[in-house]
């Protein structure tokens, strides 16, 4: 059974000018214990607005969320049911995110269960410190004595104290340097992997999530667009907008070319490209594509995509798996753990 389930959710909201936006259209994922799901997409596609549907920031206008069975209901300002606190959230900017007035430590324990003070409180608050990678002394300092990285460190020790199920990460280490993005990534599949821990990762940047995501979902005004193993799809994307997203993350591969761009803008949701919405910018699109919009379903085992592009319009290379002209070559293996070789953490301290 998954830990968190959102079926068909939609999110609206209403601009200044009385224009109704719908952010996230019919989005439906699941995340399971211990596996780490990543939703990727441009800035504007609707990822941040599904997140917070996810762990009850905003009611969705349509569909439905689930936590451990239970719906989960939008935050008021009355108690979270003791069930949803073990559904946790871990936002994009660690400078924010932590009380600058308060020390490091009791921000985490406001985490932990009620009744847990004193010794044992302070003893929990050094074991999470040092889970994370910091000692049991940062506990007395302030935010402003910490970097990026151990700021987000922090942040996820905070989530950690609820002893959740399933948190999710929105943006993560957008704000953080090369080096403490990859310090922080290899984090998250630690403790995914060592407690059972069902992580649900936003990001924009398709390489972190290669390197860390069991299975990704791509997002695009809204909508997603296609899913499936990470691998799988860095491999043989089958959706253009998704090929696109992967020749545009750079190569260290010293031929010295550049990623390409992927042309235009994100349209603006209140006003979406009728049938397929990313038929505007798609080098592949023809005559059904601004007709019908396109729902996902299944293509491969495992994955789907929704697209109108013919299913024989991906080849197969002799080793039986699909490829996707303009995707980057690879041996690896799909079916092989996307976490054989996590992102290498520079050397030179603890981001």
């Amino acid at each position: 059974m998954s830990v968190l389930e959102l079926e068909e959710v939609d999110v609206t909201y209403e601009r200044r000018d009385h224009v109704k936006l719908k952010a996230v259209v019919g989005a439906s994922l699941s995340v399971d214990r211990g596996q780490i799901v990543g939703l990727v997409g441009e800035s504007g596609c609707g990822k941040s607005s599904l997140a917070r549907a996810a762990v009850g920031l905003v009611a969705p206008s349509a569909g439905r969320v689930r936590f451990e069975g239970q719906d989960v209901s939008a935050l008021t300002r009355r108690a979270r049911p003791r069930a949803l606190t073990r559904l946790q959230l871990v936002f994009q900017n660690p400078y924010s995110s932590l009380n600058p007035r308060r020390k490091v430590g009791d921000q985490i324990a406001d985490g932990l269960p009620h009744g847990t003070g004193g010794r044992a409180g302070r003893a929990r608050v050094g074991e999470l410190l040092e889970r994370v990678g910091l000692s049991p002394g940062a506990a007395e300092r302030f935010p402003s004595q910490f970097s990026g990285g151990q700021r987000q460190r922090i942040a996820i020790a905070r989530a950690l104290a609820a002893d959740p199920s399933l948190i999710v990460l929105d943006e993560p280490l957008a704000s953080l340097d090369a080096s403490a993005q990859a310090q922080v990534a290899n984090l998250l599949v630690e403790l995914s992997r060592e407690l059972s821990l069902g992580l649900l990762l936003i990001s924009h940047d398709l390489a972190i999530v290669r390197h860390t995501a069991d299975v990704v979902s791509v997002m695009y005004l809204g909508r997603i667009v296609e899913t499936g193993p990470t691998r799988e799809v860095w491999v043989a994307p089958l959706h253009p907008y998704t090929e696109a997203l992967i020749a545009a993350v750079p190569r260290s591969d010293g031929a010295g070319t550049m990623p390409d761009a992927l042309p235009g803008e994100v349209p603006d949701p209140a006003r979406p490209p009728t049938g397929c919405r990313f038929h505007p910018r798609c080098p592949h699109r023809f005559a059904r594509c601004p007709e019908e919009e396109p729902v996902l379903e299944a293509a491969f085992t495992a994955r789907a995509v929704a697209c109108w592009l013919p299913r024989d319009a991906v080849p197969t290379p002799p080793s039986g798996r699909a490829h996707t002209p303009g995707a980057p070559a690879t041996n690896e293996s799909p079916s092989s753990s996307s976490h054989e070789g996590v992102m290498p953490a520079h050397k030179g301290g603890t981001a």
